[in-house]
């Protein structure tokens, strides 16, 4: 058998994971390819109804804040923005949309307007509603002033990203506290 863990070694692991649970949900958000989209009119990204997709265009197509990507199945257009070479924009997916391949067009004044410039696939959820959908429906409910309730989440993650943080530290206390009172007995 090893040496049991001791609990500042303990606290200190709940606190990683306190930043590691306060980080994830963050980067899970994003689009998982690092590839620029879309690379041609036939390049299609697959996603389901109420994620995320990042269109992304060079200067050579695009001019920064004037230049918007609008597909059926968006929820509305986005404006891309970047540096000089490449500007982008997320765009989320509707949850009423049925699944299918749907085209996304590029407005730019450098571009001639009503071309296709990529596509998205929405993908069947099977028979439950996709979950970031559902969580939509209920924060609009919920909220007359029509917040998302991203802000809620964010205070939820890091509400429990610092108790875990505060548990740990009490535990490192009481197990220091304990060493004393061993010390001082003997």
């Amino acid at each position: 058998m090893g040496r049991p863990i001791s609990l500042a070694r303990a606290a200190a692991g709940l606190a990683a994971l306190a930043c590691l649970l306060t980080v994830a949900p963050v980067a899970a958000a994003g689009d998982t390819s690092d590839a620029p989209w879309p690379q041609s009119a036939t390049d299609t990204r697959s996603v389901h109804r109420g994620g995320h997709v990042t269109p992304s265009a060079s200067d050579g197509e695009a001019v920064d804040g004037k230049t918007k990507a609008s597909s059926p199945a968006f929820t509305h257009p986005v404006t891309l923005r970047g540096d000089k070479a490449v500007l982008e924009a997320t765009a989320t997916i509707r949850c009423d949309i049925e699944p299918g391949v749907y085209p996304v067009y590029l407005h730019s004044p450098m571009l001639e307007p009503g071309e296709v410039w990529g596509r998205v696939r929405v993908e069947p959820d099977g028979a439950a509603i996709p979950k970031a959908c559902r969580d939509r429906q209920q924060a609009a409910a919920a909220s007359p002033s029509g917040n998302d309730g991203g802000s809620e989440q964010v205070l939820v993650i890091g509400g429990g990203a610092a108790g875990l943080a505060a548990a740990g530290a009490g535990g490192f206390l009481l197990a220091k506290r304990r060493r004393l009172r061993r010390v001082e007995a003997a």
